[in-house]
């Protein structure tokens, strides 16, 4: 079973290259490439898999209580009220739902309701929902950490259901200073981390900008997921970590990795 999950893996990283996704490389395959440069990064936001919302810091309005049909409770607000029922209406009619969220011309609730309607629709049709929010400029703004969220976690969602399509999808996103692209590589490097980690691992250190902040988060969140599957060859990745805090920060990670393990099965060094 394991072998044909990264032999899968492994086709599914050669129709990446073939489609052209990356025209430049932008670091050597054969060694982890992550730029140690300071750069105005900014932060990034990880995604809990304990309630998207919450994780991403919705506000409460973003996640109104109440299910379809139930009468509106009497303190509800009218950007509540009006945010469940755009939910609701994703729910049935996804086309209508999105259309009404462009049609908004407040940019911040027009952004707040894309965040709720994409979120809404990604466990009935992550396709959708990713290309939506991408479409929606999402992560357009270099403050805004829950929108970077959104997007690798419906980039993350869809690949766990089809890798191959959202491969394909994203090998015509353009480059860009926001690094949104980078975002989508690190929420399908997630998936892959599950099931092939070396292989998300080769994905994050050749595919994501290496001057990013993207880069080194999303470094980390793969080693923490090889570590806790394989400890002995996460440790012969990070010996690839150049010197310096990157290499730091591996050790640190691969530090908490050794001490969470159950006691039998810590390796003696």
């Amino acid at each position: 079973m394991k072998k044909t999950t990264l032999l899968l893996v492994g086709l599914i990283l050669v129709v990446w290259l073939l489609v052209g996704y990356w025209r430049k490389p932008i670091a050597a395959t054969d060694s982890i490439a992550v730029s140690t440069k300071p750069s105005n990064a900014r932060p990034g936001a990880s995604f809990s898999s304990s309630g998207p919302a919450k994780a991403m810091g919705l506000p409460e309005s973003d996640t109104p209580p109440g299910k379809p049909g139930e009468e509106v409770p009497a303190d509800e607000g009218s950007w509540a009220k009006e945010l469940r029922e755009l939910k609701e209406l994703a729910a049935k009619d996804p086309d209508a739902a999105l259309a009404q969220v462009t049609q908004m011309s407040d940019k911040e609730e027009r952004k707040a309701a894309a965040r709720a309607v994409c979120l809404q629709l990604a466990p009935q049709d992550p396709a959708k929902a990713m290309t939506a929010a991408w479409g929606l400029g999402l992560g357009h703004f270099a403050d805004e950490a829950v929108e970077d969220a959104v997007l690798e976690h419906l980039a993350k969602q869809w690949a766990e259901v089809d890798l191959v399509k959202a491969f394909v999808w994203a090998s015509a996103l353009p480059a860009d200073e926001e690094w949104r692209r980078d975002r989508v590589v690190k929420g399908i490097a997630m998936a892959v981390s599950q099931i092939a980690p070396a292989e998300a691992a080769r994905l994050v250190a050749e595919h994501i900008n290496p001057d990013s902040s993207v880069q080194i988060e999303a470094t980390m969140e793969v080693l923490r997921q090889w570590a806790a599957r394989d400890y002995d060859g996460a440790v012969d990745w990070v010996a690839l970590f150049p010197d310096g805090p990157f290499l730091d920060r591996g050790i640190g990670e691969l530090a908490k990795a050794k001490s969470s393990q159950p006691p039998s099965e810590t390796k003696p060094d």
